[in-house]
């Protein structure tokens, strides 16, 4: 049986030779990274998104169907063909200056429009002509562009630590739960239209469910797909039994000190007076992580215990033991399956602020 390629029980390998395989092979250009969440906005905000960048577009496409019209009074395209660009009779009888700001205006429009409409119209525009809008629809987004490349040129430990922080910003509750999804694009992370529409063909073929897509991060390792259900880290219910067994292996190792500390500390380092976020979930893990290590407990390995531990239950029916005193809401965990203190907002980081510790590397 395949084991999952990270230490974490929110990791599992996808089945090989699956349809879900098969789907990431195929829309997989040397991505190996797929971020997937369902957008469950209302149609009219869905609507209301597509709207300018549809007319954006049209402007761009009438640009340059304007510029090829008025251009064939300007310029002599028959002799351009052949490598030579010449001046009409009614062009020469403008100001020279005309003519270089016509010629700056055509370079601008058919080096940088061209391109961009084709992407809207291949893409997105194609999408919604296919399938419209929907209450829920199936979100990629893949890792592309100079700023991924800026990434794959640093040190191979700054490079693990940039990439996983830019999936840490890029499943930002607050990030999935304000935009739609047209407009979560975040760091180097953009929309991925052709895998979308090869979702919505297998689930109307009956191959894979659409709640498959639900908040997911996919990897692709050694030729191999693994998925870390993100979902999960950010399920309140979820979060706060896993806090509620953690509290309990605090008390079983005899440190209630240590949990009588924890809400002034909160109070004191994550949030302000009025119970809002300071700072990032990433920096709010990393103090976490400190305040920890300072009472002498690894909280990342505790924790990722108190998970398995909530898995297992959930799998043999047991009930966790409700707690004694409700304990105080957690932020989502992120991929490092950490506690997050109560907080009530958090605003997605900085490119420049610090990232945690990446999840253990990947076995062979």
């Amino acid at each position: 049986m395949a084991q999952p390629v990270y230490d974490d029980v929110n990791t599992k390998p996808v089945p090989p030779g699956s349809a879900v395989e098969q789907l990431l092979n195929a829309y997989d250009d040397n991505y190996e990274t797929f971020i997937t969440h369902l957008d469950s906005h209302p149609i009219w905000m869905k609507v209301t998104a597509f709207i300018p960048t549809f007319l954006m577009h049209a402007f761009m496409a009438f640009m340059m169907v304007w510029r090829v019209y008025s251009g064939t009074a300007r310029y002599s395209f028959i002799p351009a063909y052949f490598g030579e660009l010449v001046m009409t009779k009614t062009a020469m009888r403008d100001p020279w200056y005309k003519l270089i700001i016509h010629a700056g205006i055509d370079y601008i429009v058919f080096n940088f429009f061209p391109g961009r409409v084709k992407w809207f119209l291949t893409g997105h525009f194609w999408l919604r002509l296919r399938y419209g809008f929907k209450g829920k629809e199936v979100v990629f987004r893949k890792p592309t562009g100079w700023r991924r490349a800026l990434i794959n040129g640093l040190p191979p430990d700054q490079r693990m630590r940039e990439f996983f922080g830019s999936i840490y910003r890029a499943i930002d509750p607050s990030l999935l739960a304000q935009n739609v999804g047209f407009n979560t694009r975040s760091d180097f992370w953009v929309l991925e239209y052709a895998a979308v529409c090869g979702a919505y063909d297998a689930a109307n073929r009956g191959e894979i469910d659409i709640e498959n897509w639900k908040l997911k991060v996919w990897i692709k390792e050694n030729g191999r797909w693994c998925v870390w259900e993100a979902w999960r880290a950010q399920d309140t219910n979820v979060s706060t039994r896993t806090f509620q067994i953690f509290k309990e292996k605090l008390e079983a190792m005899g440190r209630h000190d240590v949990i009588e500390k924890l809400p002034q500390f909160v109070q004191q380092h994550l949030a302000g007076p009025d119970g809002v976020a300071r700072i990032s979930s990433i920096e709010q893990i990393e103090l976490m992580k400190q305040f920890f290590a300072q009472e002498g407990i690894d909280m990342q390995s505790l924790y990722t215990e108190a998970n398995r531990e909530l898995v297992n239950r959930d799998a043999s029916g047991a009930n966790v033991a409700q707690p004694r005193e409700t304990p105080p809401p957690v932020q989502p965990l992120q991929p490092t399956q950490l506690p997050v203190p109560p907080i009530q907002s958090v605003q997605p980081p900085t490119p420049v602020q610090p990232v945690p510790t990446p999840p253990p590397e990947v076995q062979a």
